[in-house]
């Protein structure tokens, strides 16, 4: 009867080669899973970036649409700078992540030489954006009407 009960116990747990099957079929599985993490988090981080990004993009095409004949050269000669939702922050802020440059260009349009024409209120400006810890900045190129003219 000893031997009985012995044998039933020892029948009905796992042996040790049991479990070291059972963990390696289990890491094979999380191995790659572990290995798309960084690639995720990347993907995540870009994500916030280009959110940020064209929060600002926006900022600033609404800030242009609504600049008057004066302020535009402080407009232009001061850089910005952004937090990382993509406010702006006051010149000298603590907590600013993007800086973004901008440059008026001079572009020519059709009818751009005539004094009273719509397309002689339409400008163009560089928009740079820098991060810190990424070298390249990213450059974006837009037009606006000058408001500072009447329509």
């Amino acid at each position: 009867m000893k031997r009985a009960l012995l044998y039933r116990k020892w029948a009905s747990a796992f042996s040790l080669v049991e479990v070291a099957m059972a963990l390696g079929v289990v890491s094979i599985g999380l191995i790659p899973l572990l290995g798309l993490l960084p690639i995720g988090l990347n993907q995540e981080r870009e994500a916030m970036f280009q959110t940020s990004r064209s929060h600002i993009l926006s900022q600033i095409s609404a800030d242009l649409g609504m600049l008057k004949g004066g302020d535009s050269d402080h407009y232009f000669s001061a850089a910005q700078f952004y937090d990382d939702r993509g406010e702006r922050l006051p010149d000298g802020a603590e907590g600013a992540v993007y800086e973004v440059k901008l440059t008026p260009v001079e572009a020519e349009y059709p009818g751009s030489g005539v004094p009273d024409a719509p397309s002689a209120r339409l400008k163009s400006v560089h928009v740079e954006i820098r991060y810190p810890g990424i070298r390249e900045a990213y450059r974006f190129t837009f037009s606006y009407f000058d408001a500072s003219r009447p329509s």
